[in-house]
């Protein structure tokens, strides 16, 4: 880049040389090559070793070829491109997460082995479903599984059986269980029903719970409500019961 400067210099100096070299035309122009990414500074003196005055520069990505791809591939969205210290850095808005996660592995394999500043707010409010499932499972359930059935613990999902070695599940944690369960393929509803039948498992609740995306959601499971009750000699008690 060719820069000009306002007042004539004899002298130019930069502080790191690493980062980029610079070349005087004229007594009045220098151009400036950058070498790495970073910040460095340029000090301009006359013939008297007198400071005429200072640049500082920044080499940054060139970021109008990423901004030109990104458009390209979300055009709804509204992705500014720019960089910090070296790092490319994504501002603006985007109708979902996809489009601003598309838009952020662009940039990824744009920057090589650079972090990538993803600041893309989401201006769609999006809401996920979450389906809840609550069980109280018996500690000994293992160890009743391996000893009840025998060889095998088996039982019918979709048209096919799931066998278990009880060796699998015989001394395993209460939440051991499921998991080994779902890693032979059968779903946690499934799961839950086959520990049902054979009393070692309860449902305490089941709610589905509705929350915007990233977001804590929250549910109140039972509780205790005040009844009055009158008593034989006129006065009113409170008691409690549960739901």
């Amino acid at each position: 880049k060719t820069i000009m400067t306002s007042a004539a210099f004899y002298q130019i100096v930069i502080g790191d040389p690493e980062i980029a070299n610079v070349n005087p035309l004229t007594d009045k122009s220098f151009y400036v090559l950058g070498n790495n990414l970073g910040t460095t500074g340029i000090a301009l003196f006359d013939q008297d070793k007198h400071l005429v005055g200072t640049i500082d520069i920044e080499v940054t990505l060139d970021t109008d070829q990423l901004a030109s791809t990104i458009r390209a591939s979300v055009p709804d969205a509204k992705i500014k491109v720019g960089s910090a210290n070296g790092r490319v850095v994504l501002s603006g808005e985007a109708d979902d997460a996809v489009a601003a996660e598309k838009a952020s592995k662009i940039a990824s394999r744009f920057s090589g082995n650079e972090e990538v500043i993803n600041s893309v707010n989401i201006s769609s409010s999006q809401q996920v479903q979450l389906n809840v499932r609550f069980v109280e499972i018996n500690r000994q359930a293992g160890q009743d599984l391996g000893a009840k059935y025998g060889a095998n613990f088996a039982f019918g999902m979709g048209g096919r059986d799931v066998v278990i070695d009880p060796g699998e599940i015989t001394g395993a944690g209460t939440g051991e269980i499921i998991g080994r369960l779902l890693s032979n393929g059968v779903s946690i509803d499934i799961a839950i029903k086959a520990l049902e039948e054979r009393g070692l498992a309860r449902r305490l609740a089941e709610p589905n719970l509705i929350a915007r995306s990233g977001q804590t959601a929250s549910f109140l499971a039972g509780g205790e409500f005040p009844i009055p009750v009158s008593e034989d000699n006129g006065k009113i008690s409170v008691t409690y019961k549960k739901y």
